[in-house]
């Protein structure tokens, strides 16, 4: 939580440099968290990261294998998409799946959209 606090800037002054140092030292010590949030930052090249999208999904996928449920859904989402990784539908249904389980509403959509044989992930869904 420190991480995100500080590389966003929530509580005092924002430090970058210091909230990476934080969030990798949390992902280190086994965060799901942590490791989603690096995920994040990486995959949108923020907080003075470039973007990176095979790391960003390599972290995306450690938080998954922990059960975080973002972290599910975004690594299913790049194996859907192509993003850091080769698109991989088998792959990605069982993340979605766990993912939507636990509620994220996303995972959901992705899982009736391809379902429905209508898959058209975010960028396409009109809405």
């Amino acid at each position: 939580a420190v991480g995100v606090l500080l590389v966003e800037g929530l509580v005092g002054e924002q430090d970058e440099k210091e909230g990476l140092r934080w969030l990798r030292k949390a992902s280190e010590a086994g965060s799901a968290q942590a490791d989603y949030e690096l995920g994040t930052l990486l995959y949108a090249g923020q907080a003075g990261l470039e973007e990176d999208e095979e790391a960003a999904y390599a972290c995306f996928m450690r938080a998954a294998e922990k059960e975080h449920r973002d972290g599910m859904f975004m690594a299913a989402d790049c194996l859907l998409e192509g993003v850091g990784v080769g698109r991989d539908y088998a792959a990605a249904v069982p993340l979605l799946h766990r993912a939507a389980v636990k509620g994220h509403r996303g995972a959901r959509q992705h899982l009736r959209q391809l379902l429905d044989g209508r898959w058209m992930g975010f960028e396409n869904a009109g809405g």
